[in-house]
């Protein structure tokens, strides 16, 4: 029996295409089933229970919160999901880049189908050349979408970063663009929500980002977190709060405050843990915090966004730990609780890091030849 295993051996593309596909379709068709159980949607009345009091930064409490995490490159889904029913429904979408042909094709397929598509796209690159949005933001409007390619300017961000799906009944986000990279090199998370709150508020985000209109945060649930209106708060007040561990798995730690708080955290005992990947902020926080702390991967490339405070909270976003990623860009991100999400991406940081033990002893033994 062929598994993906060997449909990634035989070809790549195709691996591709049919995750992309399995993806596409159970995300805008039907709902879960785990354990053979549907997944309950909570109702206005269930409240979640407070898991922190009220803590600096006037940030609101955070709730209990599950989500399905899962990852690339070369993981399929977990075999107990299964679409259940068929429906068309709108969609949303929050993309910094869309430039693999192949999604762009499964996107106009779902557009092909009559279902509505919204989508806020960066029309502009950091470090790159041309205008890669030009392409796709003609395509997809040609097959009917609504394309809006100036969100920074709109929204008056340097970037649109977010990586995020919206349907009337649930959430896909995502540390992966909709790029080569997506299920071939990289390693991403993506995440799904099917909470009834949370579907909500992030349509109400989407609604405003594309009007241009500004959203109070103090309105969105508490888990949500969006830059650069409350993910600086969040992220030092989950730093600052953690008593035991700090797990980060991130392109990047640039950014000067993050970094002192880590260090703090550190010199008072509290154990941390950093996968990041090579590039021209890693000579500093390695040497800030250590080598033993701080492992560099070169594959898979460490593109994902994590941050796991005392094994409890689990934020999945596209926020880069940079300045300019907090402070100035529209990123996306989600706080999640359930343990099962939690031991997942506790293994996935555990495989990179043994990797990058492994690319380390190579590189020595290559350097005595």
């Amino acid at each position: 029996m062929m598994t993906y295993k060997h449909l990634w051996k035989l070809s790549p593309h195709l691996y591709f295409v049919v995750v992309m596909v399995i993806i596409l379709r159970w995300f805008w068709n039907g709902s879960i089933i785990a354990n053979n159980q549907p997944v309950p949607h909570r109702s206005k009345q269930t409240q979640s229970k407070t898991l922190h009091p009220q803590p600096i930064f006037t940030i609101n409490q955070i709730q209990e919160l599950s989500g399905m995490v899962f990852a690339s490159p070369k993981e399929s889904w977990p075999q107990r999901q299964h679409i259940i029913r068929s429906t068309t429904w709108s969609i949303d979408i929050w993309m910094y880049d869309i430039t693999y042909n192949r999604a762009k094709f499964e996107l106009v397929k779902l557009l092909e189908q009559h279902i509505p598509m919204r989508v806020i796209l960066e029309d502009k690159k950091y470090r790159s050349f041309g205008n890669s949005a030009v392409g796709s933001k003609l395509l997809l409007e040609h097959a009917g979408a609504r394309v809006l390619s100036d969100g920074a300017l709109w929204l008056g961000t340097n970037f649109v970063h977010a990586k995020t799906f919206v349907t009337p009944h649930r959430v896909l986000m995502q540390t992966a663009n909709l790029t080569k990279w997506w299920f071939g090199t990289s390693r991403e998370h993506y995440i799904y929500l099917t909470d009834p709150h949370i579907v909500e508020d992030m349509k109400r985000l989407f609604n405003a980002d594309r009007s241009g209109k500004p959203l109070n945060k103090d309105t969105l649930h508490p888990n949500i977190v969006v830059c650069p209106l409350n993910c600086r708060g969040i992220i030092e007040w989950m730093i600052s709060g953690a008593r035991e561990s700090i797990i980060i798995h991130n392109q990047y730690i640039q950014d000067p405050r993050i970094q002192q708080l880590l260090s703090t955290k550190q010199k008072s005992g509290i154990t941390i843990q950093a996968i990041v990947a090579n590039n021209e902020f890693t000579w500093h926080i390695s040497k800030l915090l250590g080598t033993w702390s701080v492992s560099i991967v070169r594959s898979p490339y460490p593109h994902t966004k994590l941050l796991l405070i005392d094994e409890r909270y689990l934020m999945i976003s596209s926020i880069n730990l940079s300045t300019n990623s907090m402070d100035n860009n529209r990123e996306l991100g989600i706080i999640v609780t359930n343990p099962d999400a939690i031991t997942y991406v506790k293994q996935t940081f555990a495989d990179d890091q043994h990797k990058a033990i492994k690319q380390k002893s190579s590189t020595r033994a290559g350097s005595t030849k």
